[in-house]
């Protein structure tokens, strides 16, 4: 795995282009010159610790977040000052962190609000109903009385109703518990299978690693490393930890060793 930004996709067509991009709040950068693609058909996730500058990339992908500097390019389109319900249009869906279900509506009413257009009701409900069939069982049900599991299914739901051939997903794992997180990834796998690119931020390391295709390490806003999933991915708990963090042994800060006790706890499911 190299260290720094690495924009090669290995020869495939890029999906997503993103070249030196920063973001900034006020005199604080949160992140840093950035350069890497995302092939079509491919799973790229980021990881990192909290606050590494990783959700800050997607927002700033998505447009909701502005770009201090650099650029990010969808099919070889700048999306410049794009709002984000026009990069929606073009094709990016997105799932934000702590999944952002609309509680009080119901399972379809959640679904239909991504809808990128109109006449799709009902080959969206069939397609997102066969990836998730318990949001097909639920249909009527509003969203704020499910499990976190089946909320973030609905989330990835209303996602996918926009028809995106780019997702991009924040924090997956968010809350669950390890068992419907390794379930979730697998549906993950399933939309990259159908030729969906992802570009997925992680902090359940070996889970995400599992099904991605290349991989890069976010510490303090710097990609530091970038290049083939199955190289973390055979990394012990610690080493990852240590890559997180930018540390070593007792020197460790806070929450790593939190850090190295969920990637064991997925390692062993």
């Amino acid at each position: 795995m190299s260290a720094g930004s690495q924009p090669d996709s290995q020869g495939a067509q890029s999906v997503l282009q993103v070249r030196d991009l920063e973001v900034h709040y006020g005199p604080l950068t949160a992140l840093q010159a950035t350069s890497f693609d995302v092939a079509a058909g491919e799973i790229v996730v980021l990881l990192g610790a909290n606050g590494a500058g990783k959700s800050s990339l997607l927002k700033a992908i998505m447009g909701l977040e502005p770009i201090a500097a650099g650029t990010a390019s969808f099919d070889g389109r700048d999306l410049g000052r794009l709002p984000s319900h026009r990069r929606a249009r073009l094709g990016i869906g997105y799932v934000p962190e702590g999944r952002g279900v609309f509680p009080t509506m119901s399972v379809e009413e959640n679904i239909f609000v991504g809808l990128r257009k109109d006449g799709a009701r009902e080959k969206v409900l069939s397609t997102v109903f066969e990836l998730f069939p318990v949001l097909s069982e639920r249909r009527r049900q509003v969203a704020g009385s499910m499990s976190g599991g089946e909320q973030q299914m609905l989330a990835l739901a209303r996602a996918l109703a926009g028809e995106p051939r780019l997702l991009l997903i924040d924090e997956l794992s968010l809350g669950l518990a390890p068992k419907i997180v390794a379930r979730l990834f697998e549906k993950v796998a399933q939309l990259r299978d159908s030729g969906i690119s992802i570009l997925l931020v992680e902090q359940f390391a070996h889970a995400a690693l599992r099904v991605a295709d290349r991989s890069g390490v976010f510490v303090r806003g710097e990609m530091t490393a970038f290049g083939a999933a199955a190289e973390l991915a055979a990394l012990t708990p610690a080493q990852l930890t240590e890559m997180y963090f930018g540390t070593r042994g007792s020197n460790v800060a806070n929450g790593s060793e939190a850090a190295a006790n969920s990637t064991t706890e997925v390692q062993q499911q």
